[in-house]
């Protein structure tokens, strides 16, 4: 039934009528046959949202109700349900757009019942009223006045009169309209965007069919309209014409019986290949539509749809994981159809979808929302085919019924003729008659002139009708040759007609194999499509695996370098303690011949302040000897320590993501005392000279660097913020500002990467691809030349005028064995720097003599490298080198022979920073702790 008409003929009568007897129905309407009227669901959410133009994708609507439009086509159902006799068996898919098109459809085929019943009510009241008005007297109404179009002598047609039912319970044997049983067939209905489904055997018994040609028709116009149901699933409001309370009430009970012998079926629901096709749990079912808690309670269980449960199909969790395969599906519709043989009951009406009632009839055509097939489709569709069939050959039989009109009319006229014809020769028979008689009367005597005169008239009407009979004979002849003529063009006009009926034949059968061609073609794509997506699923499955096989690969290769890295400091710490039990014993050793060696001692101390107090008069740089402060720099540990160019302030960064300012004299917070932002560790801080550059004139500018993969550049004075420089892609563990050109900076990351950066704008104006992990960097000779310290235990000498925007072919220089921690200019020379390692050991490096050679190498026994990013620091004379150890120790060397100068002692673990300028030598340990060492 097509969406929103109603009002069609009410019986076959009613259709017969329509019909010329020319061209009658077959009979389908037999009585006694099983009847299934077949009844797609209205316009659903999903439907709605796939109607649109562009490729079609899934909109993702589970169990999808129906829209407003899709309501309005259930309730036009109304007139089409009202003539179901009351022993029909109503059948539902548990899918919500079906159960809500049973539900409206009902309610209103009640709404037209009771407008049939107040129809009826007052078409007796007025009988009633006729009836009273004949027993008075008044006789015939006057001429004028309109007579009544009642039949039945005024009665309304069924008033007074009863019809039977037949066994099917239509009355008079009449099936209701909307239905067109035909044995063994059930023709197939889709929905827009459906699946094609191979075609099976009809079943035992009748049902609704579409047109068998393919032809999308509409059917007949809407003749009364139904008044509208309420677009809540609630009670129908009482008609506002003569609607009584007892009506109401009467529907409620009727209701409520309805719902009762409704079957839910869950072998009915929807081909799963949608998220609409996906059900819901019986519980909510019943408690959205009480109404059919019957039906529903009988469902198998909670999940009655097709579901797998390492691929699960869940609305309620809005997960869409797999297809009901197309053999489970034809065994579900085999069972339906199995169930419907089984009952007794000789009519049903079925809600359900295009795919199965596709698969159900074995059709070729899909049937729009809420649409079935009626006698007046049936008879439009009937029309149509006659017009395909007949329009072929129409000009033939124009042209041969125009030959049979005129054959027709030239035997009229032949027939006119011979009767003329015969009474002109009776006319000269009399004539002859009459001359002989008045020969005779001439031969008698007076009469003769007389009688002459006439023969002379009737024998020249004589010759006259001889004259008009040959005219006659020789149209006769003619039109003999004309209808000739026509029978050859009949025989003609059959000939080309048989060839014709020959040649549509053969279309037929051609046609026939080109849709088994076209069915076959049909399976095959559909199996190609379900390969297809069970290969993109485990294709989308092996690469969802590969990539949390990276990502987990990833996260090991992290913790495993960690794991070294801890196994090598835990290895360093083992040789400390075992380096300082040596000593303990070499001291015990000693104290037994201290005695012995007391006057040695003297002297040796004699030679040793002699040596400290020559190096504190060497300019005006003191030698360090004692701790002098002791400062909390940072909570958790203290990475980098940094003096101000004038050796005034003192700047510490460490894991409490700040950066300290303190007051290097006094060992006071100075300035804006804590400069914050960062939201990782800072791992490295530098300042700016204050003085020039770019970066504002006369204002010192702090640099720092953190494992939140960003730089920050600090005003020092007020502590704000100028720049958050980002584009490293893993934590940037080293900076440095240009000493040459304070806007200008320089940064390394543990993503291979080195970046300069202009400071003025905040953008990366080079980048640098590194063949390995960079731990530091930093200015060399000039503004154009970088170098660094790499995990693969090579520093790199960068020329940054070599490419425009980067640099390539560095110098490599491979004096270490383990990773650089660090890469130190020496500030006397900057033709020369000194790179620290894991390896345990101080090199100096000379650039002057054009192919970067190691000059000097610094170790001791006792030294071992205190943190992955330890750095060393050159005198301001540039004579000595300081480092810290991880046994807490602070050793000197001395520059010009490479020997240990002095180890300091006053932190209780590994040292990880220290800084020396003109205001003295700082360093700083993991646990925060900041010493300034004075002489």
């Amino acid at each position: 039934m097509s969406d929103g008409h109603s009002g069609l003929p009410g019986t076959v009568e009613e259709v017969a009528a329509e019909v010329p007897k020319t061209q009658r129905l077959f009979p389908i309407f037999a009585k006694g046959r099983k009847t299934v009227h077949l009844v797609r669901h209205g316009q659903s959410t999903y439907n709605e949202a796939i109607s649109g133009p562009g490729s079609w994708n899934e909109p993702n609507i589970f169990d999808a109700p129906l829209t407003k439009l899709g309501r309005s086509q259930a309730t036009a159902l109304g007139s089409f349900l009202a003539k179901l006799p009351k022993d029909a068996v109503w059948v539902t898919s548990p899918l919500t757009r079906a159960m809500e098109t049973c539900v409206y459809g009902y309610k209103a085929s009640l709404q037209v019942k009771a407008a049939q019943r107040r129809k009826a009510a007052s078409m007796r009241e007025a009988a009633i009223g006729l009836a009273s008005h004949q027993k008075t007297g008044s006789g015939l109404p006057p001429s004028g006045r309109r007579r009544s179009r009642l039949s039945n002598g005024g009665l309304p047609s069924g008033v007074g009169t009863s019809r039977a039912s037949d066994e099917n319970g239509y009355l008079d044997g009449d099936p209701m309209l909307g239905t067109t049983p035909a044995p063994n067939r059930i023709d197939e209905i889709d929905e827009p965007g459906s699946r094609d489904a191979g075609a099976v055997s009809g079943g035992k018994y009748p049902a609704a069919v579409a047109n068998g040609y393919g032809e999308e028709r509409t059917p007949a116009p809407v003749r009364e309209p139904l008044r509208t149901v309420g677009s809540d699933l609630g009670e129908l409001a009482p008609d506002a014409n003569g609607a009584s309370p007892c009506d109401s009430d009467l529907d409620q009970a009727e209701m409520m019986a309805w719902g009762d012998k409704v079957f839910v079926s869950h072998h009915l629901s929807e081909k799963l290949s949608t998220s609409g096709d996906i059900g819901r749990c019986k519980g909510v079912l019943m408690n959205e539509f009480p109404l059919l808690a019957g039906g529903l309670s009988r469902l198998p269980g909670d999940v009655w749809w097709y579901n797998q449960h390492h691929r699960p199909n869940d609305a309620e969790r809005q997960q869409f994981l797999s297809h009901e395969p197309t053999q489970k599906f034809k065994d579900r519709v085999e069972r339906f159809r199995s169930w419907l043989t089984s009952r007794d009951e000789k009519v049903f009406v079925v809600f359900g979808h295009s795919t199965f009632f596709k698969q159900l009839t074995g059709g070729h055509r899909s049937l729009k929302n809420c649409e079935g097939d009626s006698a007046a489709t049936l008879l439009a569709k009937l029309q149509a085919r006659n017009r395909v069939e007949v329009d072929a050959f129409r000009a033939v039989f124009e042209a041969h019924a125009g030959a049979q009109r005129q054959a027709r009319v030239l035997q009229e006229r032949v027939a006119t003729l011979n009767r003329r014809c015969a009474e002109l020769s009776e006319g000269k028979e009399k004539a002859e008659a009459d001359l002989k008689t008045a020969n005779e009367a001439a031969a008698k005597g007076t009469a003769v002139k007389d009688q002459s005169a006439r023969i002379s008239e009737l024998q020249t009407e004589l010759a006259a009708s001889y004259k008009q009979h040959a005219e006659s004979s020789q149209q006769v002849i003619a039109a003999k040759e004309q209808q000739a003529k026509a029978e050859d063009e009949l025989v003609t006009a059959q000939n080309a007609l048989a060839i014709a009926e020959r040649e549509r034949d053969e279309a037929r059968e051609r046609g026939s194999e080109l849709e088994a061609a076209l069915e076959e073609f049909r399976a095959a794509a559909e199996t190609a499509t379900s390969e297809a997506e069970a290969r993109l699923l485990a294709r989308n499955e092996a690469v969802a695996k590969a990539e949390a096989m990276e990502t987990e690969n990833a996260s090991l290769v992290e913790r495993l370098m960690q794991m070294k890295m801890a196994e090598a400091e835990k290895m360093n710490e083992i040789n400390d303690l075992y380096d300082d039990l040596q000593r303990q014993k070499k001291s015990a050793e000693m104290r037994a011949i201290a005695s012995d060696l007391s006057a040695a001692s003297a002297e040796s101390m004699s030679s040793l302040a002699a040596a400290v107090g020559g190096a504190n008069a060497f300019g005006s740089v003191y030698f360090p000897a004692r701790k002098r402060l002791a400062i909390r720099a940072n909570v958790g540990g203290t990475h980098r320590v940094a003096f101000t160019p004038g050796g005034d302030v003192l700047a510490t960064a460490g894991d409490d993501r700040t950066v300290a300012l303190f007051d290097a004299g006094s060992g006071n917070p100075t300035g804006p005392e804590r400069l914050t932002a960062a939201t990782g560790a800072l791992l490295d801080v530098d300042f700016s000279g204050g003085d020039s550059g770019g970066a504002g004139s006369d204002v010192l500018m702090v640099l720092g660097a953190g494992t939140d993969r960003a730089l920050r550049l600090w005003d020092a004075t007020t502590g704000r913020t100028r720049h958050t420089l980002t584009g490293h892609a893993e934590k940037v563990v080293s900076a440095k500002f240009c000493p040459w050109n304070y806007a200008r900076a320089v940064s390394c990351s543990h993503d291979r990467t080195i970046k300069v950066w202009d400071l003025e704008r905040g953008f990366c104006k080079a980048s640098i691809m590194c063949a390995s992990n960079c731990n530091s960097v930093t200015y060399g000779e000039s503004a154009a030349v970088v170098i660094s310290g790499h995990y693969d235990g090579a520093a790199r000498i960068w020329d940054l005028r070599q490419k425009p925007g980067g640099a390539c072919d560095p110098v490599e220089v491979r004096g270490h064995s383990q990773h650089v921690t660090a890469v130190t200019m020496m500030p006397t020379n900057r033709g020369q720097f000194i790179t620290s390692s894991r390896d345990n050991t101080l090199k100096l490096v000379d650039l002057r003599s054009g192919r970067a050679e190691v000059v000097r190498t610094l170790k001791a026994s006792g030294y071992r490298s205190g943190t992955q990013w330890a750095n060393p620091c050159v005198a301001p004379d540039g004579r000595h080198v300081v480092a810290g150890g991880a046994d807490g120790g602070v050793f000197v060397w001395n520059l010009i022979d490479g020997g240990l100068k002095v180890t300091l002692r006053g932190h209780d673990v590994a040292v990880a920073t220290c800084a020396w300028s003109q205001s003295g030598l700082v360093t700083a340990d993991k646990n925060g702790v900041a010493i300034v060492w004075s002489g």
